[in-house]
């Protein structure tokens, strides 16, 4: 393993300034980030090198990575920081990853909620907040030890600030016995707003709109009932979010679950798997469904499978 004249010299900034080494493993890991390039150095407190003592990459945030090669093939290493706890104190490090061949690979899991009150009478729930029935616990339950019979093991989870879908969640999670992993839900995660026709059952809403309009405000992609959201309205809530907290995560191989609803996770499996507004229409997804996606280092879709729940009577 060589490393370059570059890497060093910024090593040796760094251990005359007394900072942490950039290759120190022993530190542990708390809060992976993946660094992409994006021009050039600016003296920053990880690299420890001046604008003119170094030409490293600038990467996002300012944040500068240290270049770090084979000395057979040359492939550039992938680099994140790192958090160690020391005490009470906490450091800054660096820790290069295995080559991006052999790192492990990130995996999404994406589940809907079990049955709701709700979804038993026939209703339009949209942000209204009913629980789980019976049946629907039994859903969540059954998600659970389909995914702990498939091997998953849960690094992180999301989900939404209702509680049909947070219900959901701990069911899975006590199932696959990680009820000790970081879970965070947020609003970006809620139900699509289904405006006038929430809590009202599809038949008055029918009665009252006629069957073809309340079909085109439920399936299409850019047409919102009175009131409330259309899929694209929901889309550019969930997809920011996605972006921001999911994808960094499955690019340095964690392994997520997300809990959410019919129309959130529709709006995350249209940008994953390049659906077209035409094809979104004809998708849904039963409660308890388990959508499960292998993503290689780059972040492309290496294999997807879909488990439906069985159902309860």
């Amino acid at each position: 393993m060589a490393y370059s004249a570059l890497t060093l010299g910024c090593y040796r900034a760094n251990v005359a300034r007394g900072m942490e080494s950039p290759f120190n493993r022993r530190s542990r890991l708390m809060t992976p980030v993946v660094l992409r390039a994006a021009g050039a150095c600016h003296g920053d407190r990880v690299c420890g090198s001046q604008a003119s003592d170094c030409r490293h990459p600038r990467l996002a945030g300012g944040h500068v990575a240290p270049s770090y090669q084979t000395s057979v093939n040359k492939k550039p290493f992938v680099t994140e920081v790192i958090r160690s706890r020391k005490g009470r104190k906490s450091s800054l490090g660096v820790s290069p990853l295995t080559p991006s061949g052999e790192r492990r690979a990130g995996v999404l899991v994406l589940v809907r909620h079990g049955e709701s009150e709700f979804n038993k009478q026939d209703r339009f729930t949209g942000l209204k907040d009913p629980p789980l029935t019976t049946n629907g616990v039994r859903e969540a339950i059954d998600a659970g030890r389909a995914l702990q019979t498939k091997g998953f093991h849960c690094d992180i989870a999301f989900t939404s600030k209702l509680k049909r879908a947070q219900q959901s969640l701990q069911l899975i999670l006590r199932e696959l016995h990680a009820r000790s992993v970081p879970v965070f839900d947020d609003a970006a995660l809620n139900e699509r707003n289904y405006g006038e026709l929430a809590g009202l059952t599809r038949d008055a809403a029918r009665a009252r709109w006629g069957e073809a309009q309340v079909h085109q405000w439920r399936r299409s992609y850019d047409v919102a009932p009175p009131g409330g959201e259309s899929l694209a309205m929901t889309a550019a809530r969930t997809l920011p979010f996605f972006d921001e907290r999911v994808r960094p995560l499955l690019a340095v191989g964690k392994r997520v679950l997300i809990v959410a609803h019919g129309n959130s996770v529709r709006s995350i499996v249209m940008s994953l798997d390049r659906l077209t507004p035409e094809q979104i229409v004809n998708v849904s997804f039963a409660t308890g469904t388990i959508l499960i996606y292998r993503l290689d280092v780059l972040g492309i879709i290496v294999e997807r499978t879909e488990i439906p729940v069985s159902r309860h009577a």
